[in-house]
């Protein structure tokens, strides 16, 4: 009886889930303590399913509350199997109504729906009578201007002269409206005198916060460095062998320093 009423009230994923739940309580849950505590009677009921682990199940007789040590309820919005079976063995037949989230009944997302004619087709709790009653009026106008499309454009005038006698009736100063308050009768509510604009959250993403350099900053941070010997072109520069602007100059000079050995070589052979 109680998923029977669950399946009336909560919708079909959620009744599934609730469905799951009360399948496992008979199977899986086993009572193996009880004590009273003033009005709070404490099950404690065993899990076959979760290593045999034991959960508290607290029911106050005067508020009629049940509560578990897993929270599945106040995690999900959906009594868990502990409770189910604690409470089916008392003979509820019923889900009580503080175990009722609105947020996941059938009735949390009904809205209306109107075909050409204006009619509802299904029924919803109506929660602005205003609206609905302007929803109405929006649908038999256009309903009435697809009818007018096949047919003489007489019947049309005869439409524009209806509207604009009906207008002059409700009307009579022939105060037009702005443009503000024809939005605000369509949407069915009043703009607010007081808007407070907030300043934009500042973003802190990687690198945020720090300006680029330019080719004259890089220059002038670049001259302030001190000079240092480069082992290729033996020169006091703000580089080294590995991003020496001359790479080749190291080569040029061990061909010098061979060909000017080679001299002294025949120098001294010669004499």
């Amino acid at each position: 009886m109680i998923e029977k009423h669950a399946s009336k009230i909560y919708t079909h994923t959620v009744f599934y889930e609730f469905q799951e739940q009360v399948q496992m309580a008979p199977c899986s849950c086993a009572v193996v303590g009880f004590s009273e505590q003033g009005n709070m009677h404490i099950i404690n009921v065993e899990d076959a399913y979760r290593k045999h682990r034991v959960f508290q199940v607290a029911h106050n007789n005067e508020s009629k509350e049940t509560t578990c040590t897993c929270k599945m309820f106040e995690r999900k919005g959906i009594l868990c199997k502990h409770i189910i079976w604690i409470i089916s063995g008392k003979g509820l037949q019923s889900i009580p109504e503080q175990y009722i989230e609105s947020r996941w009944t059938k009735k949390s997302y009904r809205k209306p729906l109107y075909g050409l004619d204006g009619k509802l087709l299904q029924d919803y709790d109506p929660t602005d009578l205003r609206k609905l009653e302007l929803s109405r009026v929006w649908s038999e106008f256009y309903a009435t201007i697809s009818v007018l499309n096949s047919m003489p454009d007489n019947r049309i005038k005869e439409l524009s002269l209806m509207l604009l006698q009906f207008r002059e009736k409700i009307n009579p100063t022939k105060e037009s409206l702005t443009k503000d308050q024809e939005l605000e009768m369509l949407l069915g509510c009043s703009a607010k005198s007081n808007i407070t604009v907030l300043p934009p959250k500042i973003a802190k993403n990687k690198g945020s916060g720090m300006r680029m350099k330019s080719n004259k900053d890089k220059a002038i941070e670049k001259a302030s460095k001190p000079k240092r010997l480069c082992n290729n072109c033996k020169q006091m520069g703000h580089h080294d062998k590995r991003n020496c602007p001359n790479p080749f100059v190291e080569h040029a000079l061990e061909e010098e320093d061979e060909e000017e050995n080679e001299m002294e070589d025949e120098d001294e052979e010669e004499e």
